[in-house]
């Protein structure tokens, strides 16, 4: 055996003495954090002699919380985006909901597939007064900001979700993900 090794095993057997068995089992679970719930915590290991347990520090959790606002993200084009948000509410209300998602599932467009139902131009099929307007709702959406078509999609998405659980019975097979 090499004078180098020989030395080398030394280090090694003394380090490992002083805890270095530590340090090792440190190198092995970095980046790997611990998930324990939905809830944010900071969790990782700690070690005591050769048994672990899981500590958990929530972050600065006040006494009494206060229940998740979204920050507002303020509208940035208010004309544009009003005349699309007005004629989205028209089309999700009651006497029309059902007749959009029979004109998705003739047209076989899936029905989160916000791009194309506006590239097919199935809003202005269901939306008169969108129909009679100086723009397509293609071209009301390409005239708002990237932040303002985020909320425009956000609000497409949110009343898709909000129908009633009957019409969403009755129209399974659109509102499915694969």
């Amino acid at each position: 055996m090499s004078e180098r090794r020989r030395r080398s095993g030394k280090a090694l057997r003394s380090l490992s003495d002083k805890g270095a068995d530590v340090a090792q089992l440190v190198e092995h679970s970095l980046g790997k954090g611990e998930v324990t719930g939905s809830i944010p915590v900071i969790s990782s290991r700690v070690w005591c002699g050769r048994e672990a347990s899981l500590v958990n520090i929530t972050m600065g959790e006040p006494v009494s919380r206060a229940p998740f606002q979204q920050a507002g993200i303020g509208i940035e084009k208010r004309e544009e985006f009003a005349q699309l948000r007005a004629a989205l509410e028209r089309i999700f209300s009651q006497q029309s909901m059902e007749g959009f998602l029979k004109l998705l599932k003739r047209k076989g467009v899936p029905i989160r597939d916000f791009h194309r139902v506006l590239h097919e131009k199935l809003l202005e099929q269901v939306d008169r007064d969108l129909a009679k307007s100086s723009r397509s709702a293609q071209q009301w959406y390409d005239a708002l900001s990237v932040a303002d078509q985020a909320q425009v999609r956000e609000f497409y998405l949110t009343a898709l979700e909000a129908a009633d659980l009957p019409l969403r019975e009755r129209f399974k097979q659109l509102y499915r993900y694969y």
